[in-house]
């Protein structure tokens, strides 16, 4: 799930620049001169790695075990939502850090909620594994951790916390 996941940012973060002509991928063109080919060439490459990372993922998946589509959900959007409250603490640029934040956790791994859906068709894998506990302690453990974590992003790392001050 963590190969996929990176998988899927990766390829979501290639159409993501392809669609708006921006980051490394757009400053490589236009300084070789390639700007009106290679937009096309990777949002191809996007669209058939973010598609191909679902299909092998739904497949090892299946053959694992797929985890329920309910806890797959539940997860997916803890995650995406905690993005959106540590972006919103980073005192130097909030609402930019949040938008990157759901960006990156909310919108580019939307491919992870696909490949489980699509593994949980092959019932006879699933049915074989038991569901895991869910565990009171591990979440408190997660919320200290989540709220210590929020205390030292919202007041910056050092030097990282005028970063985005300098434009």
């Amino acid at each position: 799930m963590f190969g996929a996941f990176n998988l899927f940012w990766l390829f979501g973060q290639m159409g993501y620049c392809a669609l708006l002509s921006i980051d490394d991928w757009a400053f490589v063109a236009q300084r070789m001169g390639w700007s009106w080919i290679w937009r096309p060439i990777v949002a191809a490459i996007s669209v058939a790695g973010y598609a191909t990372t679902i299909r092998l993922s739904a497949v090892a998946l299946a053959r694992m075990g797929a985890p329920g589509r309910r806890a797959v959900q539940l997860a997916y959007i803890a995650g995406a939502v905690s993005t959106v409250i540590a972006g919103l603490m980073w005192r130097p640029e909030p609402i930019r850090s949040a938008i990157e934040g759901l960006l990156a956790l909310g919108l580019a791994p939307v491919g992870v909620l696909l490949a489980v859906s699509l593994a949980n068709r092959t019932r006879d894998v699933i049915s074989a594994r038991p569901p895991v506990a869910r565990s009171w302690r591990w979440i408190a453990a997660g919320v200290v951790v989540f709220g210590v974590f929020l205390l030292t992003q919202s007041q910056g790392l050092g030097p990282l916390a005028k970063v985005g001050l300098q434009g």
